[in-house]
């Protein structure tokens, strides 16, 4: 499964670095190229919806394979694209299966692991999911600078493929009695909890701030500080890096403090480091901007094991794979608006502000959406780590 969150984040995180040489090749604007990652994004909700189905009917074995054959076929389709729509269908095809995977991880680890290790089993996973956005920045900046965007889409398929090779080990119950159809598993009746609904809004502006902030960081490099493509990606690396290893210790963290004190922390450190961003401009160096993205990303190391498994411990056990669907649901509906809404705000900015002080604006509304959150996870009724202990 990490293996598989790996393939997917390569194909969700590569595409923001070749937003330039796309919008250069195709002649279009940010409102327009955008849609390489906000399709991608948005395309993974229906994914996400027929998961509880999909897993319900072939089993987490074949619904892990099936849909990295699909997100293999959507790389190499995108990769040959002739025009700027069918690269756009390629990525909603690639969503639809990177939908699909998302809410497994999850799904795994709560049947495979005791109560008691959900956390520490979910941060080894996490250190396996946000490697790729680590290293796939500068891997694409690389691509693009030597060979153009045409490698990028790409990158995925070795490691969806290493994937597909290593779910033959997917251990679980083969296939179950499947509902009466694909939405059957939704259940929009586990908002009547109101802890839960509060993660799903916490999870929703988390998946805002978090996405529109992972696009616009590299175009910010490219456009506002007139750097190269593999400087973008290069600033990127050591806070993907610093993620990485601080994972774990926020897996740890899910289990020993309330996950939602944990969450509103680690909102906040990433609200903090967005604003300090309008502290740059075309005089600074990258190195500045490096450390504040290695401090974001280490307020989303306290964010991400603590997100799905503080909106379940308000849940009993059995609605789990229900309730896992719904979190990755409003995760996904806040990434997609923030894409699509960061790159329309910036596009309407830019034609009346100079680059850096129009990136300036949005970035502030990045750093507002996590403070926002944070305020939310602070005044949600805590549950103690452990407390899914006794509901499992």
């Amino acid at each position: 499964m990490a293996l598989a969150a790996f393939a997917t984040a390569v194909a969700m995180t590569s595409m923001p670095v070749a937003v330039p040489a796309l919008s250069r090749a195709f002649g279009l604007g940010q409102q327009q190229v955008h849609w390489v990652s906000s399709g991608f994004i948005a395309a993974m909700i229906p994914g996400m919806l027929a998961t509880p189905w999909l897993l319900a009917r072939f089993g987490a074995r074949r619904c892990c394979t099936g849909a990295l054959a699909v997100l293999v076929l959507g790389a190499v389709t995108g990769s040959l694209a002739p025009n700027f729509g069918l690269l756009v269908t390629a990525r909603l095809l690639e969503g639809v299966a990177a939908g699909v995977l998302q809410p497994l991880p999850v799904i795994v680890v709560t049947r495979q692991f005791d109560s008691r290790q959900h956390g520490a089993a979910m941060g080894w996973f996490t250190v396996g999911m946000v490697l790729a956005p680590a290293i796939t920045p500068a891997l694409a900046g690389a691509l693009v600078d030597a060979v153009g965007w045409r490698a990028v889409p790409l990158a995925s398929v070795p490691f969806a493929l290493l994937a597909a090779w290593a779910a033959r080990h997917l251990s679980g119950p083969a296939a179950e009695p499947a509902p009466g159809h694909v939405l059957a598993g939704l259940r929009f009746s586990l908002l009547a909890h109101g802890p839960f609904r509060k993660s799903c809004a916490i999870a929703f502006l988390y998946g805002l701030a978090m996405f529109a902030s992972s696009y616009l960081v590299p175009v910010f490099v490219q456009i506002g500080l007139g750097r190269s493509a593999s400087a973008a990606g290069a600033v990127m690396l050591p806070a993907g890096l610093a993620l990485a290893l601080s994972s774990p210790f926020g897996g740890r963290a899910a289990d020993h403090w309330a996950r939602q004190r944990v969450i509103a922390i680690g909102l906040l450190v990433m609200s903090a480091s967005h604003a300090l961003l309008l502290a740059l401009d075309a005089r600074s160096g990258l190195a500045a901007l490096a450390v504040l993205m290695v401090t974001a990303r280490l307020g989303m190391a306290l964010v991400l094991p603590s997100l799905s498994l503080g909106a379940l411990a308000a849940l009993p056990a059995a609605d789990w794979p229900a309730g896992s669907t719904l979190v990755s649901l409003f995760r996904q509906l806040g990434a997609t608006l923030g894409v699509a809404c960061g790159a329309a705000f910036l596009q309407w900015r830019l034609q009346s502000d100079p680059a850096v002080p129009a990136f300036h604006e949005t970035f502030a509304l990045v750093a507002l959406m996590c403070g926002l959150a944070a305020l939310i996870s602070w005044t949600n009724a805590p549950v103690p780590a452990g407390a899914s202990r006794a509901r499992g």
